[in-house]
């Protein structure tokens, strides 16, 4: 594997998971991978399955310039030396691992349902956007707001109703989707939040209870913990933040792809990233675990290894039995892509618990996670520095990221609110109705609305 100079990247701009990114970028394949041929192996399927092994065949692990696992320390307020030398953690004996990070099950808004303007009732499957789109012009927010049907509006409907009688917020989106439908003639699947829905996560305290506040005419607005939710990871994901990414965005969805985003994090990134920020100072960070064109944010909730000889195959927590020499290795499938300084061969089987999606689903209650697995092998040089590897399973992740400590996810607007939480009680002052509203035009919402909502929800009782 070459190597090249690292290169730090800091960014300012809100997430990447379909919404406004997927506008200014050309157009997306949406179409099945395809079955390909890569040096002598066949790629087939998509495989995307979770709790399971998957290996059916995979592209070569390169790295690339913005594939270096020390970048994201630059995230963290407080991180000590990092380490890439396996016997420093072998003799830890640092095979498990759990972040302090608290997180509560989030609630998402698919551009597919009118992203937050996605109404109580819109979440059947049956549903289409063409259908979503009618209903939207059908029952205007208005009717819903003077009927005092406040319980059928959405998220985006009643954070609109707190600034004024003008429907910014909840046009945008609607807009926004019935965009995408009309360039593309499907939404994607997988297009939604989920770059806000998982920094928001573990980054807000859990809204608990259903908060009744004033709206712009003094009339009375529930937002319930489910809408709350949604607004933090609106806020997350459209907000200015800062953040950085380690690895590249995949935009095909040909497996075995050489474009450079593409090659994904090498398994040496993964594993000192899980290794350094969970299993030594017990930092979560953010994966998207998806190999191609789609993008599945998840902060990753904890880790389980153990290592595998890459031989005989047997598993081991015991690094004498499971590493080798690569001379010893002369059968080795990926002897012409080894790093030049590689000396030893190891094998990891590596188990990752991710924060599930939505609030309630069946499958993964509340915040128990889910495990997926993966198999890579790690290269070593003489002195046992980690200097690369090769994944065997397919489904592995494209990027690692993670947002800026103790820097919430701030509008420009909200720069200018002096006040520092807002008690729900009065309607909000006219200065920050019109910063609220000046935000929502581009599809934003005031932080400061936002945490307001956060806090009255941990103490504030249903009236």
């Amino acid at each position: 594997m070459r190597k090249f100079w690292p290169l730090v990247l800091i960014m300012f701009l809100g997430g990447d998971h379909g919404l406004r990114a997927m506008v200014s970028r050309d157009k997306l394949s949406l179409e099945q991978p395809r079955k390909v041929s890569h040096r002598n192996s066949i790629v087939l399927g998509n495989g995307q399955f979770h709790d399971m092994w998957v290996s059916i065949g995979r592209p070569k692990s390169g790295i690339q310039a913005r594939d270096n696992f020390k970048l994201l320390a630059s995230a963290y307020d407080k991180i000590g030396p990092l380490h890439d030398n396996i016997y420093f953690f072998d003799k830890k004996r640092l095979f498990d691992g759990q972040v302090d990070e608290t997180f509560w099950a989030y609630v998402n808004s698919p551009t597919s349902r009118g992203g937050l303007a996605q109404r109580p009732g819109m979440d059947g499957r049956g549903l289409k956007w063409p259908d979503l789109y009618s209903r939207f012009k059908g029952e205007p927010p208005w009717r819903l707001f003077n009927s005092g049907n406040i319980s059928q509006m959405s998220a985006a409907e009643k954070y609109d109703y707190l600034l004024g009688s003008e429907i910014r917020l909840f046009s945008n989106q609607v807009r926004y989707s019935n965009q995408i439908y009309n360039r593309d003639g499907k939404i994607p699947y997988w297009a939604g939040i989920c770059h806000g829905t998982a920094p928001a996560s573990f980054s807000y305290p859990e809204p608990l209870r259903t908060v009744n506040v004033k709206a712009y005419n003094g009339s009375t607005i529930s937002f319930s913990p489910a809408d709350i939710k949604r607004l933090a990871a609106h806020a997350w994901g459209e907000n200015n933040k800062r953040y950085t990414t380690v690895g590249g965005r995949c935009n095909l969805n040909e497996l075995g792809s050489r474009e450079q985003n593409c090659l994904d994090n090498n398994p040496a990134t993964f594993h000192l990233s899980i290794l350094n920020y969970i299993g030594l100072y017990k930092k979560t960070f953010i994966i998207d675990n998806a190999y191609n064109a789609d993008v599945w944010n998840r902060p990753v909730m904890g880790f389980s290894f153990k290592y595998r000889n890459p031989k005989t195959k047997v598993p081991s927590r015991q690094l004498k039995y499971s590493m080798i020499a690569l001379s010893d290795f002369p059968e080795d499938p990926n002897s012409h892509n080894r790093h030049h300084s590689a000396h030893y061969l190891v094998g990891v089987e590596m188990k990752v618990k991710l924060l599930y999606g939505d609030e309630g689903d069946f499958l993964f209650p509340s915040t128990a996670g889910y495990d997926i697995h993966y198999k890579y092998d790690l290269e070593i040089d003489r002195q046992g520095k980690i200097v690369g590897g090769e994944w065997e399973t397919l489904y592995h992740p494209d990027f690692i990221w993670m947002v800026k400590e103790n820097t919430p996810p701030k509008t420009s607007e909200d720069f200018f609110i002096k006040e520092s939480l807002w008690n729900g009680q009065q309607p909000l002052k006219l200065r920050v109705r019109q910063l609220g509203n000046q935000a929502a035009k581009r599809g934003q919402v005031l932080e400061f609305l936002v945490r307001s909502l956060v806090e009255l929800s941990r103490k504030q009782r249903s009236e």
